[in-house]
């Protein structure tokens, strides 16, 4: 390992990610909450996937960081401009 980001990555956390729309926005790319009705989940995933999809400057960084973990390590929620469930 030669940096901090390189340490962060082997352990499947997610990269340095410059101007990434998520930044400060998590909420709404969090995977559905304890009680959330599905129809709040939606309206937040569809923010979340316009953001990613249509504004990201770091959308093609996030997917090469989601494809390069193992699937059981993917995180739930809006990553990369896709929705994941929880299997």
């Amino acid at each position: 390992m030669n940096t901090f980001d390189d340490l962060l990555a082997a352990i499947g956390r997610p990269p340095c990610l410059p101007g990434a729309a998520c930044r400060h926005r998590h909420a709404l790319f969090d995977p559905p909450g304890l009680n959330e009705l599905g129809e709040n989940v939606e309206q937040r995933h569809r923010q979340a996937l316009s953001l990613c999809r249509y504004s990201c400057p770091s959308l093609s960084r996030c997917e090469a960081w989601l494809i390069s973990l193992p699937d059981k390590q993917r995180p739930v929620g809006v990553v990369a401009g896709i929705v994941r469930r929880a299997d």
